[in-house]
């Protein structure tokens, strides 16, 4: 029960339901699965597209988002399991730029992310934590707002993101797949620049906290929202986030940088 509070506070929550006691789509599917992932679509509110669109990827300085782009992870649960994933920029056109997210426990998703003016929007929300931990899940964004990472950020910004989203997770034991609507918030403040060592080098980052809250709405079974997960991400300029940390119930879940590839 701990286990799933940390990894996927959505999949907790519908754990906890179960008795344990314009849209976008974003799925997390096993791969070789005969299932194929929705591509996520534009978010329901139209971002400014640049008036000569190029093939030249994202300008924002502390997310390349370029293709040929790729930076793996080393995960780790507390004093439990570790897992790896990787990132890699598949394809770009214009302004979006296509990712593809794979994970040691063999889940799969493409991701969208937009970049207007140097600002990095995702266009769809994908639970990391359940992937990380081999969790089937799927995510219905029915409308984004705020920035991943803006741009212009220094020690003293502040910016957020919120996804409104109907999730559904399945593959936890004894847990009977149901969907549920939510609101995810996420609040950045970027609080210091320092140095950061990470297996993949050892960089000047700026050091975001953030604190992501969960809302639901709907038919949820009177279930109540989960604490707010807080943690930091450690961004560096030309390489993007090369390590994050979070916590909640007294538990932590870490990501750091093995590797990194830059065109």
């Amino acid at each position: 029960m701990k286990k799933a509070l940390l990894v996927a506070p959505l999949a907790f929550v519908l754990m906890a339901g179960a008795g344990c006691s314009s849209s976008t789509n974003v799925s997390l599917t096993p791969s070789g699965s005969t299932g194929t992932p929705t591509t996520p679509a534009a978010p329901s509110t139209t971002p400014t597209v640049p008036a000569a669109p190029t093939n030249n990827g994202c300008t924002s300085e502390y997310f390349p988002l370029n293709a040929g782009y790729k930076i793996t992870y080393s995960n780790q649960i507390s004093a439990g399991s570790a897992s790896t994933y990787t990132m890699k920029v598949t394809s770009v056109s214009g302004n979006r730029a296509t990712v593809a997210l794979d994970f040691d426990s063999g889940m799969h998703s493409d991701q969208v992310y937009e970049c207007t003016n140097g600002n990095v929007q995702a266009t769809g929300y994908v639970d990391l934590a359940a992937g990380m931990s081999g969790v089937r899940a799927t995510a219905q964004t029915r409308s984004v707002s705020g920035q991943l990472i803006p741009q212009g950020v220094g020690v003293g910004s502040s910016w957020s993101s919120t996804f409104n989203i109907t999730s559904s997770i399945a593959g936890m034991e004894g847990v009977p797949a149901r969907n549920i609507d939510a609101t995810v918030t996420t609040q950045r403040t970027a609080e210091a620049e320092e140095d950061v060592t990470v297996p993949a080098g050892t960089f000047r980052a700026l050091k975001v906290r953030s604190s992501t809250t969960f809302a639901f709405g709907g038919s949820t079974m009177g279930l109540p929202s989960p604490e707010p997960v807080v943690g930091y991400e450690w961004w560096v300029k030309g390489k993007g986030m090369v390590k994050t940390t979070s916590g909640i119930d007294g538990q932590s879940i870490s990501s750091v940088a093995t590797a990194i590839v830059t065109p």
